[in-house]
């Protein structure tokens, strides 16, 4: 039941990180890519070799909004569009902590929950923070 879900939280975000994406390209000067031209350089040059390194940072940045972004708006859509799945077989830690709290009382285990799921994001984008870790191009 989860795969139905794909499509409609892609769908949210690709106008977010294209925006994102879009400013920061239009941020680089065009004078490096002119110089770019005359040494010879062809799109896909330009794009790997200057495009890419000159918005390193706002890469990393997106990648762990996107798993800040997969715990919290996974929640909004399994609970609009499936409440948990039939038999829950699309519950999450975010709906499972929302019916621990709002439906059993168990207000302390859903906080563990919480809590949990915190450690499990800040650890997320830790290693994400490093495995990308080489620092933005200056221009």
């Amino acid at each position: 039941m989860l795969w139905a879900l794909i499509l409609p939280m892609v769908w949210q975000a690709v106008g977010y990180y294209m925006i994102i994406y879009i400013a920061a390209i239009q941020g680089i000067p065009n004078d490096i890519y002119e110089a770019a031209v005359i040494d010879g350089a062809g799109e896909w040059k330009q794009f790997t070799h200057m495009t890419v390194p000159l918005i390193w940072g706002i890469l990393r940045i997106t990648i762990i909004f996107f798993f800040i972004q997969v715990f919290n708006q996974s929640f909004v859509y399994i609970q609009v569009m499936t409440d948990g799945g039939p038999d829950g077989s699309s519950e999450i830690l975010m709906t499972y902590m929302y019916k621990q709290a709002f439906q059993n009382g168990n207000f302390g285990y859903a906080m563990a929950v919480g809590v949990f799921m915190l450690i499990i994001s800040l650890t997320l984008s830790f290693i994400s923070d490093r495995l990308m870790g080489r620092d933005a191009v200056e221009y």
